[in-house]
């Protein structure tokens, strides 16, 4: 990471720590920052929080929320064609250990197959950074 990031894609924006990183990452003064994710409440909620700090500290981004789960691999080769983006930062995995192992099958969805899916299509479609933010518990 560095100042003046052009365009960075984040999935898994709301979460503890995808939520944060967002938070940080605004003060490097990106061109614009795509925020995804599937819970539509809990977006809003960052892209809220991400303009309040912009405003209180004059800077002026891009703050483009949408909708999606890492999943679907066509609305996220979508976003990443649409908007040119050349960092992501995949943060969308579950990190509570004891809820995943009692739902063993969502946990390898989202956590592998997600991650699977997101490193694919980054290839794919020649994205320069591919940043995976993962707690190891």
């Amino acid at each position: 990471m560095g100042a003046g990031l052009p365009r960075d894609h984040w999935s898994g924006a709301v979460g503890s720590i995808g939520s944060e990183l967002c938070r940080q990452i605004i003060r490097l003064h990106p061109k614009r920052l795509v925020l995804v994710e599937q819970a539509e409440f809990n977006l809003y909620d960052i892209e809220q929080s991400l303009r309040q700090i912009m405003e209180a500290a004059d800077i002026d981004i891009e703050i483009v929320p949408l909708l999606g789960n890492v999943l679907d691999s066509h609305r996220m080769q979508e976003i990443i064609r649409l908007y040119r983006v050349q960092t992501i930062y995949h943060a969308a995995a579950y990190k509570h250990v004891p809820i995943v192992e009692d739902n063993l099958v969502e946990g390898i969805r989202n956590n592998t197959l997600g991650t699977w899916t997101m490193a694919r299509i980054a290839m794919e479609e020649r994205v320069e950074n591919f940043v995976l933010i993962s707690t190891d518990k």
